[in-house]
């Protein structure tokens, strides 16, 4: 199994003067603390500073605070350190590794540092799997993990199916070159999908159109409408160039005329605020400070600076009155413009009547109609010639990568991993005192528990463990810390507390890191070992951040920020 461990937890709010660095052993980790404490948002700040959206935090959470998280990847140490948008990964001693602002990149950086390549499906799209996806098979929330559906992090139906490749993926079930090859699948069959319907419209449009207009030869004599068609061009250019001439003129002057009323409408709220601000200061004495309600500036009250607001409003109410002006004269140029259309609808009809004259056995627009039905024929074959070679080819595509995922996908080994996952899964239900109607797995490995009440989240409990310890054994790719939130839901009574917590702490698969977040103590019968082991008690409601921790926090992140920044070429502050 890779080894991914993370070793510190660094967490600082300036808009409150808070911070925390919490630590964590690199074996077995018990967060205890009840509601408020902040052991759930310690333990999603975690995944906040890999890009995840994770469940609502609590209240006091500060939306713009610094998060990073210390982890060592094989046998080096990074910190990944996220403020608001900006993501940034350092090496040891400090040193930038990269920077970005974009979510895409994010996504392809995260990519290659733990070699997670999976692709989804988003509106017939393959697009590569943003981090949440690495880590839902590992952390088990407090809000979205305990019951039927996937909702540990939010927006994780962004893609379609993706519980199948991602869980399987993390078992070792198939590779990632495996969803690769099946993404590139199911777009080819999309884009194929919509090629047919594509020429079932054109198939349609041909059989409505040769009803309609039967494909017959329409030239009969063109010299004898050359004059009516010369005339038709001159007009029809002529009407166009004024017909646009004319829109630009309505556009300019309407746009120009509400840039006017707002600014007036700006100068009629400021002069409203200096009336208001007069009156205020009616009820003060002269030479009394005024004291700012906001900022708690005193600003000096006297006859000249009265002298000097009310000049300042005098300015406003003759700029006022030039740009009523203004508008009102753009307001007429808007007019003047819009009393031309008439006249150019009226020679749009004369251009109809034109059309309409009849000249011999034909009128002039029967012509060009069915010179447009002729070009109507031939567009149609040449689409239609057109996507039957695009389908040619699609279907080509798709049978070579059927052809490569047969020769990728061992079945042999799959049968495997879930005959082992199944085996596993039936112990650990057992162990957790599941009843014995639910303690046998049916259907695919991304298929979760569905048994009722109480006993739901041990089946939870029993399938998370299952896909760690096949994942440990069978994947080729990291696997990360279990992380564990609140596993007493729904109500656990006095016998199975104990039981849920002694088996988290006991079957932990050797090598993988814990992190278990508990309301209340374990029982005694729950051992940690000193050298490898951690206890973090956490005691006081809304007090996760604690002020005196705030310089060294600080004094740790503010360089890796300011780093960051400069890299960028940005701001964050």
């Amino acid at each position: 199994m890779k080894s991914l461990r993370f070793d510190d937890l660094w967490m600082l709010s300036e808009t409150t003067g808070k911070a925390r660095h919490l630590k964590w052993a690199r074996n077995r980790n018990l967060l205890v603390g009840g509601n408020q404490t902040g052991k759930s948002t310690a333990l999603r700040m975690i995944f906040h500073a890999f890009g995840c959206t994770v469940n609502p935090l609590g209240n006091e959470w500060d939306r713009g605070a610094t998060v990073a998280v210390q982890f060592t990847l094989d046998d080096s140490q990074r910190v990944m350190v996220r403020r608001d948008d900006m993501f940034a990964l350092f090496g040891t001693g400090g040193s930038l590794i990269w920077a970005t602002q974009d979510s895409g990149e994010l996504r392809d950086r995260f990519s290659s540092l733990f070699n997670f390549v999976l692709l989804l499906t988003s509106r017939d799209e393959a697009k590569l799997a943003r981090p949440a996806f690495f880590f839902v098979p590992t952390f088990i929330d407090q809000d979205g993990s305990w019951l039927l559906k996937w909702d540990t992090f939010q927006h994780l139906g962004e893609f379609q199916g993706w519980q199948k490749p991602t869980i399987e993926l993390a078992m070792g079930v198939r590779t990632s070159e495996y969803w690769r090859a099946k993404s590139d699948l199911n777009s080819k069959k999309s884009k194929a999908e919509e090629i047919k319907k594509e020429q079932k419209v054109f198939a349609n449009a041909r059989k409505g159109l040769e009803k309609k207009f039967p494909r017959i030869p329409w030239f009969t004599d063109g010299i004898r409408f050359r004059r009516e068609l010369k005339e038709l061009e001159s007009q029809a250019g002529s009407l166009a160039v004024e017909q646009s001439s004319v829109r630009d003129g309505c556009a300019e002057a309407a746009a120009a005329r509400d840039t006017l009323r707002s600014q007036v409408q700006l100068i009629d709220a400021a002069l409203a605020d200096h009336a208001a601000d007069m009156r205020f200061l009616d009820t003060r004495r002269i030479g009394e400070d005024i004291v700012c309600p906001t900022c708690g500036t005193a600003h000096e009250h006297s006859f000249f600076e009265r002298l000097n607001l009310e000049a300042e409003a005098d300015e406003l109410r003759q700029m006022r009155t030039r740009l009523a002006v203004q508008a009102e004269r753009a307001e007429k140029r808007l007019q003047a413009q819009e009393e031309k259309l008439p006249d150019i609808q009226h020679r749009s009809d004369a251009l109809d009547d034109l059309l309409s004259r009849t000249r011999g056995e034909l009128k002039l627009r029967e012509i060009i109609d069915r010179a447009g039905v002729g070009m109507a024929y031939e567009a149609l074959e040449e689409e239609s010639k057109a996507e039957d070679e695009r389908l040619i080819e699609i279907s080509r595509e798709i049978s070579d990568i059927e052809d490569r995922l047969r020769r990728l996908e061992d079945k042999q080994r799959a049968a495997s991993i879930t005959e082992k996952f199944n085996g596993l899964y039936s112990r650990f239900v057992n162990d957790l005192d599941v009843p014995p109607s639910h303690r046998t797995r049916k259907g695919p490995v991304h298929f979760r528990p569905r048994l009722g009440g109480s006993g739901l989240p041990r089946t939870v409990l029993a399938y998370y463990f299952a896909i760690s310890h096949v994942a440990a054994e069978f994947s080729e790719g990291y696997v990360p810390p279990l992380l564990i939130d609140s596993p007493h839901a729904n109500a656990q009574d006095e016998i199975n507390r104990p039981r849920v917590t002694e088996f988290i702490v006991n079957n932990v698969v050797p090598g993988q890191q814990l992190i278990l977040g508990l309301e209340e103590a374990p029982p005694n019968s729950v051992r940690l070992q000193a050298q490898v082991d951690k206890r973090i008690d956490l005691k006081e409601k809304y007090g996760l951040l604690q002020r005196n921790e705030y310089p060294e926090v600080l004094a740790f992140l503010e360089p890796l920020v300011q780093t960051a920044v400069r890299h960028l070429g940005t701001s964050l502050f």
